[in-house]
């Protein structure tokens, strides 16, 4: 059948209050207050719209990945070729609560509710980014790019994982230094 599928972590405002700007002008506000608060609660939720029908339901999955089960979890990506039509594997950034040793990587495996994971300390990966290997029909066959701030010196290099095992593959250093907070984008040269 058609549909739509869309996994998200958060279920309530939460992440809007604590992002407010006016936490940043409060000098007695913690950053560690947003990691608590935020990642109390982390789990995935897949929103199913049937396109046909208009019925639309949730689906909720249990805590499965490897990182520290209170770690927060957000910005879920999958393999482009696999939007609207029935797909495992789902690729996300995680934070452990205290958001100063490290941030990493999640590969789950919603079919199978299992999951995999990378995460090396002093490096804060952002948004992950699945690029499909040309020509590919298996569902992970491709690599995932982020670039990853490293803080023992301020740099940052796009890193390029196996998106079957999340094993790096390649470390490519960049000019500038980019915040581990950023958003990306892959565009495969035909748009």
């Amino acid at each position: 059948s058609s549909g739509i599928n869309a996994e998200y972590g958060y279920h309530d405002d939460t992440v809007y209050d604590v992002l407010n700007i006016e936490r940043y002008r409060d000098p007695n506000w913690k950053s560690t207050d947003y990691a608590i608060r935020i990642n109390d609660r982390p789990r995935i939720t897949r929103f199913v719209l049937n396109t046909v029908t208009g019925e639309g339901h949730n689906q909720d999955f249990p805590v499965m990945w490897n990182a520290p089960r209170d770690s927060g979890i957000e910005f879920p990506t999958i393999n482009p070729k696999f939007r609207g039509i029935p797909y495992c594997y789902a690729y996300l950034h995680a934070s452990n609560k205290d958001l100063r040793s490290a941030m990493g990587l999640i590969k789950l495996d919603l079919c199978k509710e299992e999951s995999i994971g990378w995460e090396e300390k002093n490096k804060f990966p952002v948004e992950p980014i699945f690029v499909p290997r040309p020509g590919s029909a298996d569902e992970d066959d491709g690599v995932v790019l982020s670039p990853v701030l490293d803080s023992t010196n301020n740099s940052t290099s796009l890193y390029i994982w196996s998106a079957k095992n999340l094993e790096v593959l390649a470390i490519v250093d960049t000019p500038v230094t980019v915040p581990f907070t950023l958003h990306g984008l892959w565009f495969d040269g035909k748009h």
